[in-house]
């Protein structure tokens, strides 16, 4: 099973306007298509609207809970991450020690290498092998 992390405006949030109407409808066809997609399970956060920046809640969080208790209940021998992000560090850690199961990296160039260190082993996508992910907005 695969799980996506992401998150999606709240359209009855009343600081939603016309402005994140498109971003909605584009996260929305993702996430549609991405649930058709069998053994793929899509997990949602919300998006909060600010004046400055919309800042993601609730994704991090959701993945933490899903790969410990998974680790924990036997659901998985081998957990792949595709994230580079500091915060993740005591997660990798605590699934390692705690259950004994591996967990490697897919990461970005330019990743942290305490944050590469921490995993079993990593792949870092780069300007060579950046060709493996597909993406209609890829550069």
């Amino acid at each position: 099973m695969t799980y996506y992390y992401d998150c999606q405006y709240d359209k009855d949030d009343p600081k939603f306007k016309d402005k994140h109407a498109n971003k909605y409808q584009e996260n929305k066809a993702l996430f549609d298509r991405l649930n058709l997609t069998r053994d793929v399970e899509v997990r949602l956060g919300h998006l909060v609207i600010s004046d400055k920046q919309d800042r993601q809640k609730g994704a991090d969080m959701l993945l933490a809970i899903d790969m410990l208790t998974k680790a924990y209940d036997r659901h998985y021998d081998v957990a792949i991450l595709m994230a580079g992000d500091r915060d993740f560090i005591p997660l990798i850690q605590t699934v390692k020690n705690l259950t004994g199961k591996s967990v490697y990296g897919v990461v970005f160039e330019g990743c942290p290498q305490d944050v590469i260190k921490v995993f079993n082993d990593v792949l870092i996508i780069d300007s060579k092998n950046r060709g493996m992910i597909r993406s209609e907005k890829w550069p």
